[in-house]
């Protein structure tokens, strides 16, 4: 480009920035959707997300849509970077555990240690290790299969909780 040899003042070289490239809103949008839809970091999470979705169609649409805003959210507060433990199948993971079990997610922003004890636990003990953390999950069996099963969320559960919608159940 011209303006990286030239001398012209700064005012001038932003002209020629938005003028190709668009103001910084823009190139931020640019930023987000690509994170969304077309970097492989997206492609990574659909393909973690594809076997947790539920057969309903519209309730897997709405998953695929929340998983879509909870990358950008990541994205946009480093909680994807190449230092951060947390990867796309985590956040596409915690998606679906999240609308799955919402009281759970609630009583794990106040206790998230307690998810890696939920992992950890064998068939035995899982049923009273839930208990004692909500009494409103009602798939003990089906739970226990999805913690276990895949990518562990127990030791990204702090990050993950700060790209979750405020849950109020």
């Amino acid at each position: 480009m011209e303006w990286r040899r030239s001398r012209l003042p700064a005012g001038e070289i932003e002209q020629q920035l938005i003028q190709r490239f668009g103001t910084a809103e823009t190139m931020r949008r640019r930023i987000d959707r690509y994170m969304a839809e077309g970097s492989p970091m997206a492609a990574a999470a659909r393909q973690a997300i594809l076997p947790l979705l539920p057969k309903n169609p519209r309730m897997a649409k709405r998953l695929v849509s929340q998983l879509r805003l909870m990358l950008v959210i990541a994205y946009g507060r480093g909680l994807l970077d190449d230092t951060s433990p947390v990867t796309a199948g985590h956040v596409a993971k915690w998606v679906v555990f999240a609308d799955r079990w919402p009281a759970l997610v609630n009583q794990l922003t106040r206790r998230p240690a307690q998810l890696q004890c939920l992992e950890s636990a064998s068939a035995d003990e899982f049923a009273g290790a839930v208990g004692g953390l909500s009494d409103r999950v009602d798939s003990v069996d089906e739970l226990y299969e999805f913690l276990h099963t895949g990518i562990l969320l127990g030791t990204s559960v702090e990050q993950l909780l700060h790209v979750a919608p405020e849950l109020t159940t």
